[in-house]
């Protein structure tokens, strides 16, 4: 068996199918095995050895794709994501501008390098990424990586789930770390595992404990303020100004709706 230090990184795409530009590379041995089943849950699919050939190239010459690395953490690293900050009272998740480059880190978690204007981030975390036990962080990491890389695209991440009768949109750790993502130029929804198309019927669900009377529609500046505070994007500055258009966009041309919590509370347990 060869060396952590000498193998080869595994590359896998986000939403193949979709042909979108979006990779993460690993090596396999670094982690707990779990991972690969995790991954493949998040709409990841391994690639083969002339898929992964195929990938740098993309890398290389596409200004859209991004991969990131994800490496075992140094000691100089696991020691940053453990340490304490004191952005740490605003949660696990903090994120920090430095020249040309941004930090996100979860805390006791994952950090991750990037730059918007770079194909290539890097990941630093633990061998139990991944793992059944840390799927919850692991889940919001990938979420927001995902994110950050689609939205140059025009595709939106949510935080909520699609059932039945709609997007249901919620907090983070309500959703269960969840991000539904919105191609609307392409039509396309992605959930967990599975695209789906954008159906005219399609429509958000705010759960309004307050709400007795059965749906009721959102006007739209209640809809886009609604989606932005849903949003999965996480900058040191805020959203980008594109993104904002492109929630604006949804906002336009998906109807949101207000619902009882027991409209809808089957379709969450």
């Amino acid at each position: 068996m060869q060396s952590v230090s000498t193998e080869k990184y595994t590359y896998y795409q986000y939403a193949k199918e979709q042909a979108l530009p979006v990779y993460i590379r690993l090596r396999i041995a670094e982690f707990d095995p779990e991972i690969a089943g995790f991954l493949q849950i998040m709409n990841f699919t391994e690639l083969g050895e002339k898929e992964s050939e195929l990938a740098q190239q993309n890398i290389a010459s596409n200004q859209l794709a991004k991969v990131m690395t994800i490496d075992e953490a140094t000691p100089m690293v696991a020691a940053q994501i453990r340490s304490n900050f004191d952005n740490d009272k605003y949660g696990k998740e903090s994120i920090v501008q430095k020249p040309g480059y941004n930090v996100y880190r979860y805390k006791n978690m994952a950090m991750i390098v990037l730059s918007l204007a770079s194909n290539e981030w890097l990941m630093g975390t633990f061998p139990e990424f991944g793992h059944t036990e840390r799927e919850f962080e692991s889940r919001v990491v990938i979420n927001r990586f995902l994110t950050w890389a689609l939205a140059p695209m025009g595709i939106i991440g949510l935080w909520g789930r699609k059932t039945k009768q709609g997007i249901i949109l919620g907090r983070m750790a309500d959703v269960k770390g969840e991000v539904i993502y919105i191609d609307y130029r392409n039509q396309n929804i992605f959930t967990m595992s599975e695209v789906h198309k954008l159906r005219k019927s399609e429509i958000f669900i705010k759960l309004d404990p307050l709400n007795k009377l059965g749906p009721v529609k959102m006007r739209f500046e209640d809809a886009q303020a609604f989606l932005a505070i849903h949003s999965a994007y996480f900058g040191a500055n805020g959203m980008p100004m594109a993104t904002r258009q492109a929630l604006a966009t949804l906002a336009k041309n998906i109807m949101c709706y207000k619902f009882a919590l027991n409209d809808v509370a089957k379709e969450l347990s």
